[in-house]
Parts: structure tokens; sequence; C-alpha cells
């Protein structure tokens, strides 16, 4: 049985040649120490709690609280009986990447043509005059995955790049505007589930 102690990719990348071969070695009571590169990386001080999570024949374990089940599959790693592109087969995504869904973005486009994932991303104006910052928008397609679960993993992103804009944005949008750049925002998502979401939450504002 292989373990695999779950990093950050840009960290593992930076650090994957100093840190590939560390080993622990299981005490008579089942104890292993966790290297010091692994736990300077994580921080990890005595007492923190350790999750263990079985995927396929790997056993992957993790910081507790480190970690959320992918938003994308939930938790199941799989999209379309296919590896779930958004965490990679793990079920799981760094607590940062749920929260910041512009992370979320840019973590996706990392591994995205090895999942034959084509991303774009742009900023688009919602009014000539330049009263409001542009907003940022993200489109993605595939051959290898279908329209409908790309779409939904497009909106995913993109419901939460718009919680994120208008929360920055709504102190300088006139009250007059306001319905015309909630229509801008809720046209930018393709899915009906994430347009009746945008739609409720902009009731808020």
């Amino acid at each position: 049985m292989k373990y695999y102690f779950q990093t950050p990719k840009t960290t593992w990348e930076t650090a994957k040649e100093k840190f590939s071969n560390l080993k622990a070695t299981i005490t008579g009571k089942r104890q292993i120490t966790i290297p010091k590169e692994i736990s300077d990386i994580y921080g990890l001080q005595n007492g923190d709690h350790i999750l263990f999570r079985q995927i396929g024949n790997h056993t992957v374990f993790e910081p507790e609280g480190y970690t959320k089940p992918c938003p994308a599959c939930e938790g199941t790693t799989q999209l379309d009986d296919k590896e779930c592109f958004v965490c990679r087969g793990v079920g799981t995504l760094q607590i940062d990447y749920v929260r910041v869904h512009l992370l979320m973005m840019g973590h996706i486009a990392m591994t995205a043509f090895n999942y034959k994932i084509y991303i774009e991303y742009g900023l688009q104006k919602l009014d000539e005059e330049g009263n409001t910052p542009p907003f940022p928008v993200l489109n993605l397609r595939s051959d290898f995955y279908s329209k409908e679960v790309v779409d939904r993993v497009r909106d995913l992103v993109q419901y939460g790049i718009i919680q994120d804009y208008v929360g920055d944005t709504k102190s300088i949008i006139n009250k007059e505007m306001m319905p015309i750049f909630k229509k801008h925002l809720i046209d930018n998502l393709r899915t009906n589930e994430y347009k009746q979401l945008a739609e409720e939450w902009l009731q808020t504002f």
C-alpha cells in the first residue's frame, strides 16, 4: 500500500526533487514520524489531526480542514465516468480553491491540456462609460467531456466569480444601473441551475 501526502501542486513542483524520496518507518505501535520537510510545508503542530482517505489503491492523508470535497464532482472523483478535471481525480480541493473562485480557475488551467479542456479567460465591460471595473469571464469547452458537464463546471466557477465581483463593486454601482448590471451577470451563465441561483442571490442587493 502506498501513502501520499496531498500537497498543493505548485508547492510540490517547487520541492519535488528535494522531497521525492522521503520515507518514514512504521514503529511497533503502527506510528510514523512525518518528515520535517512535509511538516514545514503544512505548518503542522503537536495535536493537529490528520485525515486518511482511500482513493483507488492509494491512501491519501492530509491535515484536517486543509481540503474540502470537490464541488464539481462532489467528492466522487468522476465526471462523465471520467476523472474529474477540477480535483484531478482526488475528490478534494485545497480549501483556498473552494473559497476563491479565481484561484479555482487557475487550478483548472494548470492541467487543462492534460484533460483535453480548452480554457479562455477575458474581461468584459459592463458599461460603456467605464463606471464599473471589467467583469472576469471564463469559457471552457472540451471534445472529451460532455457539454453539459463542462457548462456546469464552468458555471460553478463563474457563479463564484459573480459573488466575489458583486461584493467588491456593489458600493460603486448606482441604482439606475443595477437592473442592467444584474442582467449582464446572469446572461454570462449557461445553465438554468446557476442562472436561477444567481438571480435569487442578486435579489439581495
